[in-house]
């Protein structure tokens, strides 16, 4: 699933719960045997998804999810009660971690932001840059 360049804006128009929404609707439409569930696993393997934001996540996602959002606004709780039930579910270890990180390393909310854009990042891929012409690269092998 790849966002066109449509969706890309609408995603930065979109609030965080609107983003949760839309992470917890992609979790739960992934079956068992997708590559995505190697790729979720692999996200809970070290603290490094908990602590920084992805910066494979879309600019569209800061936007979004803004630091400063708190997790009991309104319009946010619903949506981000679901996505981390969702998570959880697709992955338990997520909970061994939040019980390892929070207080002691990061806020609560703060560790759901930095994983939810980590799971953004795998979910929700973005196109590769196409180079412009004369750009250094050779433009026939970036229209391929």
């Amino acid at each position: 699933f790849f966002f066109s360049a449509g969706q890309q804006g609408s995603l930065a128009m979109s609030s965080a719960g609107t983003l949760c929404k839309e992470l917890t609707a992609r979790l739960a439409s992934i079956e068992s045997t997708s590559a995505l569930v190697a790729d979720l696993h692999l996200l809970s393997s070290s603290d490094a998804a908990f602590l920084q934001p992805s910066t494979a996540a879309s600019p569209a996602f800061a936007a979004a999810w803004p630091e400063e959002q708190q997790l009991d606004e309104e319009g946010m709780s619903e949506p981000f009660l679901a996505l981390a039930a969702a998570a959880l579910e697709a992955d338990a270890r997520v909970q061994k971690r939040c019980g390892r990180l929070v207080p002691k390393k990061l806020s609560e909310a703060t560790f759901w932001r930095n994983y939810s854009s980590a799971l953004h990042a795998v979910l929700f891929p973005q196109e590769p840059a196409v180079p412009a012409a004369g750009a250094g690269g050779d433009g026939a092998a970036a229209a391929e």
